[in-house]
């Protein structure tokens, strides 16, 4: 009894600082991560290792409506329906409030988690009672999507997953040290991955965009205080997009995770996050053998000037599956 007494004094406590100061919500919790709505000037909502108690605390999403730029923070903000099981295993969280700048217009932040894993998925959603929309008064996109710190962090990596190495002609992986005479300089990143760590954590961010360099789409801004605004640069929206009871406005889906430990525990759960919980289509994450003759066609025809299918000869393919299955 004094247990359930207990139980449900804590529950009512909680309910009522939610209520009252509109500035805290817990959406998720586990042994590997909690996800707090924590809504001030400075934070929309947290990250936080339960092992270690380090925090990553996620500033809101800054959208150009109507001309102005306008900070995403909303009021009394509240979990929508019950979390959603997903087919992929991971829960589904959708949490809404109104903007406190423009209280017709609504944020929606959907967050997918999994009890296994420390990677995050999510993105936002404006939604609107009345006609508005999203603009470019300085002829470029306006819409800051997060800003993080990495205050702490010595080993901050940008991480490219396919730049082309013309040594070998190829999309390669590519890993960047980014120093604090970046931060000084407040230079701009592609990413779509950015770590760090301090030994004892280690953090990323990242986003779910296709982009090339350097054709960017989306870009890091280093700050001189070691924060990290991850910016929109072109084709996020068109001018004058609209926002009304009819029409939303959905971003693209963005990623977040830490652990208690160096980024090479970091990068072994991000690789189980993308083979078990990045996609709902779980069949494309099983690690089939693809056969590929791009590469070699592309090196004959750059470096030797040959006819891309000149040495596309049956010998010489057949000897080249068989190797594929070694690793070689």
């Amino acid at each position: 009894m004094k247990k359930l007494v207990l139980c449900l004094f804590l529950t009512v406590a909680l309910s009522s600082f939610s209520s009252n100061k509109n500035k805290f919500l817990l959406i998720a919790e586990n042994a590997l991560l909690k996800i707090s709505i924590c809504n001030t000037n400075n934070s929309l909502w947290d990250y936080s290792l339960p092992k270690t108690g380090k925090s990553f605390t996620f500033k809101a999403p800054e959208f150009e409506i109507d001309g102005n730029l306008i900070s995403a923070n909303i009021s009394s903000p509240k979990l929508i329906g019950n979390p959603l099981k997903l087919i992929n295993g991971v829960t589904e969280y959708t949490v809404e409030g109104n903007l406190d700048k423009l209280p017709d217009v609504t944020l929606r932040i959907l967050f997918r988690i999994t009890e296994t894993n420390p990677i995050v998925k999510f993105r936002y959603e404006l939604l609107s009672k009345a006609n508005h929309k999203l603009t470019k008064t300085k002829g470029h996109d306006q819409i800051n999507y997060l800003n993080v710190s990495f205050g702490g962090f010595t080993g901050i990596k940008e991480i490219r997953f396919s730049e082309f190495n013309e040594m070998v002609h190829s999309f390669c992986l590519s890993e960047c040290e980014i120093e604090q005479k970046h931060f000084a300089d407040s230079i701009r990143v592609m990413g779509p991955m950015v770590t760090g760590t301090n030994g004892s954590n280690s953090f990323l961010i990242a986003y779910e965009h296709g982009s090339q360099a350097p054709d960017k789409f989306l870009e890091y801004a280093l700050s001189p205080d070691k924060s990290i605004t991850l910016k929109a640069v072109k084709g996020n929206y068109y001018q004058d997009f609209q926002i009304n009871p009819e029409n939303s406005y959905q971003t693209i889906w963005f990623e977040t995770g830490a652990v208690a430990g160096n980024q090479d525990l970091l990068a072994s759960n991000y690789r189980d996050f993308v083979l078990h919980y990045m996609s709902l289509n779980t069949e494309s994450r099983k690690p089939y053998i693809f056969y590929n003759t791009w590469n070699f066609q592309e090196r004959n025809r750059n470096w030797y000037k040959k006819p891309y299918l000149a040495d596309m000869t049956f010998d010489r393919m057949m000897k080249e599956i068989d190797v594929a299955p070694n690793g070689h």
